[in-house]
């Protein structure tokens, strides 16, 4: 593969990225998501995926970084939530399926290219519950999950 092809290949499309924004949800690669706490071979995968992007406006629609930083959504969790997990509030935008789990203890960098599909927006409300939580998960508070 040519350089050119190999940039072409990490490279968001324009298309793509402009609506991104922190709390916007998008559909992405499956491959592009990893759950260290889960057996490769025992995950369900899936064609796509959908992500709650949790990066700054500026960062999230330039060129340079190609990476985004991303909480990993499910709708086939099974069991207790961990503490620093989100249940997705039923009707939110972006998300049809009736019980979604945001992984904010799994945030993690993609690629932009990994970025496929625009599907709505969570809200400030949720947003704002999943800064609180980020905060606790990197240390930016007292290290305890917020109280909902």
């Amino acid at each position: 593969m040519s350089l050119r092809e190999r940039q072409k290949r990490v490279l968001a499309s324009k298309d793509i990225i402009r609506d991104a924004r922190p709390g916007a949800v998008y559909a992405v690669t499956d491959a592009a998501i990893r759950f260290p706490e889960t057996d490769e071979a025992l995950r369900s995968h899936h064609p796509v995926r959908w992500v709650i992007l949790v990066q700054s406006t500026q960062l999230c629609q330039a060129a340079s970084p190609r990476t985004i930083l991303v909480v990993p959504c499910s709708s086939s969790h099974r069991g207790k939530l961990g503490s620093y997990d989100l249940s997705v509030p039923r009707g939110t935008d972006g998300f049809d399926a009736e019980a979604v789990v945001a992984y904010v203890s799994l945030i993690q960098p993609i690629l932009k290219a990994d970025l496929k599909q625009y599907k709505g927006f969570i809200g400030t409300d949720f947003l704002s519950d999943i800064w609180r939580t980020l905060a606790s998960v990197v240390g930016l508070s007292d290290g305890q999950p917020p109280k909902s």
